[in-house]
């Protein structure tokens, strides 16, 4: 579990400096920070961010938690930013699908494989 949420962080952040994102020096807590929550949420707590939100805080991941309703003002906030974040890792999976795909049937199955439906 504390693999996946630091990777999880470490992906969200990656993906916020290739694409040249900048917030406020004011914030608590960084963007990436803030998707991190929402992907610990998805994946651990059944979507429920007030749940989710205690956990990194207790465990000394995100030390300066923000509370309920401006977590929820920062989630609406970098909404565009998880929707691209969803791109990214379906274009990266369906890559890694294909490349299994034609690793396990070779040069000839992928053809095939369409005549068959």
């Amino acid at each position: 579990m504390d693999t996946q949420i630091i990777a999880v962080f470490r992906l969200c952040d990656d993906l916020l400096w290739a694409m040249g994102h900048r917030e406020d020096k004011r914030c608590k807590m960084s963007d990436a920070e803030v998707m991190t929550v929402a992907m610990v949420a998805a994946l651990y707590f059944g979507g429920h961010y007030t749940r989710s939100r205690w956990m990194p805080k207790e465990c000394g991941y995100i030390p300066r938690m923000l509370g309920k309703s401006r977590f929820s003002c920062r989630l609406r906030r970098v909404k565009p930013l998880r929707l691209s974040l969803f791109a990214v890792l379906g274009e990266t999976w369906k890559g890694i699908n294909d490349d299994l795909v034609n690793m396990a049937y070779g040069h000839w199955g992928k053809p095939m494989l369409g005549f068959m439906r």
